[in-house]
Order: structure tokens, then sequence, then C-alpha cells
């Protein structure tokens, strides 16, 4: 459980994990939450792993549809998108599916 938690204990002590940090919640900004840096980013976001097998590229494309979905909730929630631009970009994007669900780590035996 500590292993999680970016810790170790070593010889009774408590060590944190190099290179390790909290994780941050992602606050969309304004710039953010703009139209066509969404778009954008979205189209860009998966170039670099084209060349890895498709079993990967197809969860790599499912983590990036949760995630642009529960951006353009959060964008929307915060005022910065409206009802008529999330639709918009939630069919342009082909994004469907329940958004945070994606995103959970699955737990392992």
């Amino acid at each position: 459980m500590l292993g999680l938690l970016g810790l170790v204990v070593v010889g009774g002590q408590l060590w944190g994990l190099q290179g390790w940090s909290a994780p941050k919640l992602y606050d969309p900004d304004p710039q953010a939450c703009q139209v066509e840096m969404i778009r954008t980013t979205y189209r860009s976001n998966l170039l670099p792993w084209q060349d890895q097998p498709e079993v990967v590229q197809q969860r790599l494309r499912q983590l990036q549809a949760a995630m642009t979905l529960d951006t353009l909730r959060d964008c929307q929630s915060k005022g910065l998108l409206t009802p008529a631009q999330v639709s918009g970009l939630t069919l342009e994007l082909k994004l469907t599916g329940g958004a945070s669900e994606a995103t959970q780590s699955p737990v392992r035996p």
C-alpha cells in the first residue's frame, strides 16, 4: 500500500520515491477550454505512439476520449464552454461512453 503512495519502508525508515509526486487534480483554465485547442490537442496527442501495437493504441484512444469528455464536462461546469460547444465537439471527435470510468486503473488480483 505504501508503494502506491510513493513511499518505501527501508530499514524501518519511511522514504519517498525519487521522481514521484502527489497526483494533482486537473483544473481547466480558459485557454485549455478553447474549442480549437481541444480539437487540435485531441487530434495530435496520440501521434507519438503510432508505432505501438494496436491493442496499446486502442487503450490510449479510450483513455484520451475519457479524459477529453471529463475536460469538456469540467469546462462546461465552469462556464468556459457552452452546452452546444460541448455537444459539437463530442460529435465531431466521436467521443462516447462514460468518461471517468475509462480513466480508472484496473484492479489486479
